[in-house]
């Protein structure tokens, strides 16, 4: 056997589902790669706490708070095709899947036959990261004007779409988090280091 064949029969995937809002599945959806060629990138990732996405520069978890036994894996263009149903306010997710709840009897679902199995990234290293230093924002465009206060510089596209929270720092060349007000979603942003700043005169 090989290791990648001991890694998939190590995850147990959940015959259980998930329900989201539109507004939460688009800000963590935002993180997926769908072209990235480590496939297991390219889904959300759902297990007993947490819903999580990312792209290898940055993350997005969210703790659900629903009971799900297991883990399971819902691939990046689902979920693209299932938010274009713009009337849809919830989303059922399970293994590859989605159904659309609308307020009429009718639902669609999305949904893919392929069934393997990936072992996903160790995204628990990353919530291990100390942030002592926790600073509130009000608006999106506050988010920018404090991380350059505090010399931190990050690529602003991927700065999330949260309308106000606390950013959590540790210094500027560690992993920042951008915590949702709302719904608690973190974002984990790794920022831009200036490899030279140690040449640099004072």
């Amino acid at each position: 056997m090989s290791e990648n064949e001991a890694k998939r029969k190590k995850i147990k995937i959940s015959i259980d589902s998930l329900v989201l809002t539109r507004d939460i599945l688009e800000k963590i959806a935002a993180a997926i790669d769908k072209n990235n060629p480590r496939f297991e990138l390219n889904y959300l990732y759902i297990d007993s706490t947490n819903c999580v996405a990312t792209n290898t520069r940055i993350m997005t978890i969210f703790e659900h708070g629903q009971n799900i036994n297991g883990c399971f894996f819902v691939h990046g263009e689902l979920i693209s095709k299932a938010l274009k149903e713009r009337k849809t306010k919830e989303f059922i997710l399970s293994h590859n899947k989605i159904e659309c709840q609308k307020e009429k009897d009718y639902n669609n679902i999305f949904s893919l036959e392929e069934h393997e199995l990936h072992a996903y990234v160790k995204y628990e290293m990353v919530l291990k990261h100390e942030t002592p230093q926790e600073l509130p924002f009000y608006y999106k465009e506050n988010i920018t004007g404090i991380l350059l206060r505090e010399d931190i510089l990050i690529n602003p596209k991927y700065i999330p779409d949260f309308s106000e929270g606390i950013i959590k720092i540790k210094d500027s060349k560690s992993p920042i988090c951008i915590e949702d007000g709302e719904y608690k979603i973190k974002t984990i942003i790794m920022p831009i280091v200036d490899v030279f700043s140690h040449y640099k005169e004072v």
